[in-house]
């Protein structure tokens, strides 16, 4: 197993605050999918367990209540939110895959490899 290299404080910390915005951005997109109506789809309730009224298990019989009901005035900027989420996500992914991609072809510090 190689060496782990050394950088500077900035990168080190950089690239911990990325990893944090990946996680944070996994768990908000979770939150506002459950939370958000489907105004999209016209009337019909089709998009997500609580605009069905569905009960949402967690774990060990804790259920999550419905907290919206079907005319939320909002709605739509909810699914905005939802979707600019989306974006910013798989642009830190991308820019993860590039970092890695960088150590292991560039910097040739086997990050990859240490990370098995």
């Amino acid at each position: 197993m190689s060496q782990r290299p050394t950088f500077t404080r900035t990168y080190n910390a950089v690239a911990k605050l990325l990893h944090w915005a990946v996680a944070l951005l996994i768990i908000a997109q979770f939150v506002i999918a459950y939370l958000m109506p489907d105004v999209h789809k016209g009337t019909k309730p089709e998009a997500n367990a609580n605009w069905r009224e569905w009960v949402v298990g967690v774990c060990c019989g804790i259920s999550l209540p419905n907290l919206l009901t079907h005319d939320v005035p909002w709605g739509h900027e909810v699914g905005d939110i939802h979707g600019w989420l989306a974006w910013g996500l798989l642009g830190l992914i991308g820019l993860h895959v590039a970092a890695g991609l960088y150590h292991q072809i560039i910097l040739k510090d086997d990050t990859l490899s240490r990370m098995r």
